[in-house]
């Protein structure tokens, strides 16, 4: 089965009522879409629940795994655990229908959906924008790149405190308040 097609899921072959699927993604499953990536050896496991009614079928994503980040202060490598849940609903109408983004309308003729561009968007989202190793944070990790950057950052404070004693207008005004 190509991997593409992993992905598509037939409503003639889900019975009325829960259904549940796994599927492992890793790095060959990001690789179909065009962007580049802030992360590497991705291990996830995606349960996903789908509950078939006449006109509806809910989909339950839950992700659960690993992916490597790149610390955006040290550039040291460190595993991000990745915890997602997603609740989409597909119904049938008369046309396709994605304005509301937990909500989608298909067509009645539709007999497919492809879920890989959510699990991407659950997966994406999950990222934060800003990576820090937790052992920066734990104030654990040693290396020159923070020592250099706290250096910086002490001399960032003290040239803000020689600004604010320049004008001593300033300074009148806060007694003020």
């Amino acid at each position: 089965m190509k991997l593409k097609d992993r992905f598509i899921i037939y409503f003639s072959s889900l019975s009325e009522g829960e259904n549940q699927l796994e599927f492992t993604i890793d790095d060959i499953f990001f690789e179909k879409f065009d962007n580049e990536l802030d992360f590497s050896n991705c291990n996830l496991d995606l349960f996903l629940q789908l509950d078939k009614k006449t006109s509806l079928i809910e989909f339950f994503y839950k992700i659960k795994g690993k992916v490597t980040l790149q610390c955006d202060l040290t550039l040291e490598s460190f595993d991000f655990n990745i915890n997602s849940e997603k609740k989409i609903i597909l119904k049938f109408g008369e046309e396709y229908n994605d304005h509301d983004e937990d909500i989608i309308e298909l067509p009645r003729k539709i007999n497919s959906f492809d879920i890989s561009q959510h699990i991407y968007e659950i997966v994406i989202l999950a990222i934060p924008n800003k990576k820090i190793h937790p052992k920066i944070l734990s104030g654990e990790m040693k290396s020159d790149i923070l020592d250099k950057l706290e250096r910086y950052l002490v001399n960032q404070i003290n040239s803000d405190e020689v600004n604010e004693n320049v004008d001593p207008r300033w300074n009148q005004l806060k007694k003020i308040i």
